[in-house]
């Protein structure tokens, strides 16, 4: 008898094979990729068996389809397309999201929540003002502030307008840096500016 196999309800059947770890293969994604999704085009590279059991190595294109949402740490699995050996089950390959090096300028990510930071001069954060913003999806919006005064801690919400979750949608959240000038005017000269 092969000491490999073994009884199993009086009949002898073959153990499991051993299976090959996953390769993990980073899958680079913008603040743009995860929130409207898209398509990521990633090359790798795999340890397979040739047919007379020898590794060769082999490059092979993905498509990845990025939906809506996603986030950082995300998981994407394609069973058993991972490295080969012998005696052994072939391994999985996992695709991982990670932030991709060029990212969406001002914008930034809170959970479900697209952040927006707007940079205001002090008058006119004291004064009120109205601004143009483009979402990353491309549509306008005319944020107006012209009855708000403006602090480090003034927060603008608009609902649904953030990323994709599994119940809702996360909101826009616009926060403000406002620039300090960098030396005050003289009393006379502050009063020319006065109406």
């Amino acid at each position: 008898r092969d000491r490999y196999q073994r009884r199993v309800h009086g009949k002898d059947e073959a153990p499991e094979l051993p299976k090959v770890p996953a390769k993990q293969v980073s899958l680079p994604c913008t603040l743009l990729d995860l929130y409207t999704g898209g398509t990521k085009e990633v090359e790798v590279s795999r340890r397979i068996l040739d047919a007379s059991g020898m590794v060769a190595m082999e490059r092979k294109m993905y498509r990845v389809a990025v939906q809506p949402g996603w986030k950082e740490g995300t998981k994407v699995t394609y069973a058993q397309e991972g490295d080969e050996a012998l005696n052994a089950e072939p391994g999985d390959l996992i695709f991982v999201v990670v932030p991709a090096a060029d990212q969406e300028r001002n914008f930034t990510r809170e959970g479900d929540d697209l952040v927006y930071t707007h940079t205001v001069q002090l008058a006119d954060a004291l004064s009120g003002f109205t601004f143009q913003m483009t979402l990353l999806n491309g549509e306008q919006l005319t944020i107006n502030m012209e009855d708000t005064v403006v602090g480090p801690t003034t927060r603008k919400i608009l609902p649904d307008k953030g990323f994709r979750g599994r119940a809702r949608h996360g909101h826009l959240v616009i926060r403000f840096d406002i620039q300090f000038p960098s030396r005050l005017l003289p009393p006379d000269r502050a009063l020319a500016f006065v109406d």
